[in-house]
């Protein structure tokens, strides 16, 4: 039995389980006793077994570092350090928008939260603000025609951790933002993967896996901590290839949401986010855009027409359309998942529909030539027919589950309820 009393000098940031099953308690407490490193993993638990309660100790601060900080605020440390907690609290900029944005969505979510802190305590000058990864962003900017630039090139942006599988161009009180969530980055990361994998050496098994962990992203049942939690290491070639093709899929889904404000689609209420639950069987709602259908095929041919560059136009043509093929399979999946669904893809046009009216404002020399993609799609029709009538009857249970799958033959350790160990 362990139990350990907690020093009162120290403000402790934790998780706690409570009422588990006296198999999960007698089994982590067992796994960290055989543990080879013990002695500093028992340190981070305290265990109840009368209440069958576990806490585990994600980080501890001195009292003395944040006695100017109400409870509220403390939430945020020390991800966010008290400048920042301050224009979170009191937001003057579209950047303070954007940080306040970032930092709820980590700590309303529990391993998020965890992984920013494993995040932060490698970094010994930590500034939450700056980590963001931008360069898809600058890149994109870099390469478009001036004047639209100019349009664009102050607005706040980011990859940035959020909950929402999405990208959004959104208006605020202090200006526009535009951002591009982690999880949609994975989404394409795993879907390459799939699409890519067999031509690449990868086994069977692995591709599969790659499909299931991309659709349980998308569906909000995939654990987002694969900074802390790698779903395999694949072979550093393949790896190279597989990222960037992703990076060619979100260089055009970042002109599309750049298209929406250089276009206007914010003025005027054109363009309105609204909270659609895209997955009942979930309680957290997911924001997508509700707006006519026209606006949406002008932001997609822009993104591209933006471009100066024939080469770069034409990658960017070719990323759109693996995109759009990607959400094509996520939309069989969903729609025969959850046919009774209060959430309407209608608020989009439909994937495909949005392939096929870019292909036809392109001139077919760029990205894949009109036969070429129809021979494309037509050889996953096969496949999208085995999901509805074989796989997705049998198996709601598997891709409901929340927690996460991984790649068979390049997974060697799984971390125990990602307990750091």
């Amino acid at each position: 039995m362990l139990q350990q009393r907690f020093d009162k000098h120290f403000y402790y940031d934790t998780e706690i389980l409570k009422n588990v099953s006296s198999e999960y308690f007698d089994e982590l407490l067992d796994r960290l006793k055989k543990h080879e490193d013990y002695n500093n993993l028992k340190d981070k638990f305290d265990f109840n077994e009368k209440d069958k309660t576990i806490v585990y100790i994600i980080d501890k601060i001195p009292l003395d570092e944040i006695r100017d900080l109400s409870e509220e605020e403390m939430f945020f440390y020390p991800l966010c350090n008290k400048d920042e907690i301050k224009r979170i609290f009191n937001p003057q900029t579209a950047n303070d928008y954007l940080l306040k944005l970032r930092a709820e969505n980590i700590a309303d979510d529990i391993r998020l939260h965890r992984l920013y802190v494993t995040i932060r305590k490698k970094h010994e000058n930590w500034n939450f603000s700056k980590y963001i990864d931008s360069t898809l962003f600058d890149d994109y900017l870099s390469r478009i025609y001036k004047k639209i630039k100019n349009q664009c090139n102050d607005i706040p942006h980011g990859i940035v951790h959020l909950t929402e599988p999405n990208g959004f161009c959104e208006k605020t009180p202090y200006g526009n933002i535009i951002v591009i969530s982690e999880a949609l980055k994975f989404f394409l990361y795993y879907m390459n993967l799939f699409a890519l994998g067999r031509q690449l050496g990868i086994d069977e098994s692995d591709v599969d896996a790659a499909f299931w962990i991309a659709i349980r992203i998308l569906l909000g049942f995939e654990s987002l901590d694969f900074e802390i939690d790698s779903r395999g290491e694949i072979p550093e070639d393949i790896d190279r290839i597989i990222k960037n093709s992703t990076e060619w899929q979100l260089r055009f889904i970042i002109g599309h949401e750049y298209a929406h404000h250089s276009l206007g689609h914010l003025d005027n209420g054109l363009l309105k986010r609204i909270e659609i639950n895209s997955n009942p069987a979930l309680e957290n709602s997911i924001t997508y855009y509700s707006h006519e259908h026209h606006l949406e095929y002008e932001a997609d041919f822009h993104s591209i027409k933006s471009a100066k560059n024939k080469e770069f136009r034409n990658n960017l043509a070719i990323g759109a359309f693996y995109f759009f093929h990607f959400l094509d399979l996520f939309e069989t999946v969903k729609s025969n998942l959850y046919p009774k669904s209060s959430f309407q893809i209608d608020s989009h046009p439909s994937a495909l529909n949005r392939l096929w009216k870019l292909k036809e404002s392109l001139n077919d020399e760029v990205g894949i030539k009109k036969k070429d993609l129809i021979e494309y799609l037509d050889s996953f029709n096969a496949f999208k027919e085995d999901i509805i009538n074989n796989i997705l009857p049998f198996h709601v249970d598997k891709i409901e589950t929340y927690s996460s799958l991984y790649l068979p033959n390049y997974k060697t350790k799984i971390l125990y309820d990602r307990l750091d160990f």
